[in-house]
């Protein structure tokens, strides 16, 4: 079968064209939602996931294998990874929603859907880490009590919220646009 005469491509070619998948029964603002979320998640993951990398190795040299923070940068990193595919897939998806091309959108749909499940097995083993780690990690934290302070600042937020407002400009422009 090709991709010219799949069944996605057939499915896709008898729907009304919609400027969104018919899916969001023409709520143009839950379309512009969704694409906003899955567009800054696959950003802000990326960029969550590549800082705990880069951290891994800035102290590969100090760090121990099984150390806590070891083991709770790959949880991090492991979870940020299959967030970010997720995501990823569903943008994608999303972005390339097109009824006037139904062969790129079928192509769309079909890398979603070898990229969810590589997504789950991923993001499935820094959950799974996390449980395997937890009695461990528990008693490791309790030795020396002391105070994480999660407060965030501006400076901190600051490129993520950039990421979300470009995120929704473009959500919104695609939308009104189509």
């Amino acid at each position: 079968m090709t991709a010219a005469n799949s069944i996605a491509v057939e499915a896709i070619r008898v729907l009304p064209a919609t400027a969104a998948p018919p899916s969001f029964d023409g709520l143009g603002w839950l379309f512009a939602l969704n694409l906003t979320i899955f567009t800054a998640g696959f950003y802000l993951f990326a960029m969550l996931a590549g800082w705990l990398i880069l951290e891994r190795r800035r102290y590969a040299g100090q760090d121990r294998r099984y150390d806590p923070v070891t083991i709770w940068r790959q949880i991090g990193t492991y979870i940020a990874i299959g967030f970010c595919l997720r995501c990823a897939a569903e943008a994608y998806n999303l972005w390339a929603w097109d009824p006037r091309s139904p062969e790129n959108t079928a192509a769309a749909q079909t890398v979603k859907r070898f990229l969810d499940p590589i997504a789950f097995g991923i993001g499935g083993y820094g959950v799974a880490l996390y449980f395997l780690s937890g009695r461990s990690m528990t008693i490791q934290l309790r030795k020396k009590p002391m105070e994480v302070i999660v407060r965030p600042t501006i400076p901190m937020l600051k490129k993520p919220l950039i990421i979300v407002a470009l995120s929704f400009g473009a959500s919104i422009a695609v939308t009104a646009l189509r």
